[in-house]
């Protein structure tokens, strides 16, 4: 089953490059990243744990997101029970700075999710699973309310984590 997944997110992510005019080198580091992401997502053994999160790394612009979202396009599309919402890190803060603690509850734990998402992210949570994806983590600046400064990803990690020992729910 994750051969076929992997051709699909591979196919995804040729095309997502063919609309900015690039090309896809797939070469091995590429092809073995991917495949061990596919079988992540459909729990199946491989190179990475299926007991922890996944923490994707690199320079700007080397295709971390882009090959996320096409893991996520193929999940939704497959109506797999483990879609994941992606969360720019940027917009957490903002949530955090007009809403205060309130706006990040949906990120901290699962039963939150259950009584706070209300926006069209939240409602996609609802629907699925707990599990997220923050994007450009590390880029964003601490959060202010009502004078609380706080490195809001920090304090959303750190509960998941908790979350994480107690149940089980992954943050990629």
């Amino acid at each position: 089953q994750s051969d076929k997944f992997t051709q699909r997110v591979l196919y995804k992510l040729k095309l997502k490059l063919a609309e900015r005019e690039l090309e896809l080198i797939l070469d091995g580091n590429l092809e073995s990243v991917v495949n061990n992401l596919c079988k992540y997502f459909l729990n199946e053994p491989g190179e990475f744990s299926l007991y922890k999160g996944v923490f994707l790394y690199g320079t700007i612009g080397c295709g971390k997101t882009m090959i996320m979202n096409c893991i996520q396009a193929v999940i939704s599309e497959n109506r797999m029970k483990n879609f994941f919402p992606i969360v720019n890190c940027r917009a957490v803060v903002n949530e955090f700075n007009e809403e205060g603690f309130a706006g990040i509850k949906k990120y901290c734990n699962a039963q939150m999710i259950e009584t706070s998402a209300t926006n069209e992210i939240g409602d996609k949570i609802k629907k699925h699973s707990p599990f997220f994806m923050f994007d450009d983590l590390g880029a964003e600046q601490d959060g202010w309310h009502y004078g609380n400064k706080i490195n809001i990803l920090s304090e959303i990690i750190l509960s998941r984590y908790i979350y994480f020992q107690r149940i089980g729910v992954k943050t990629h």
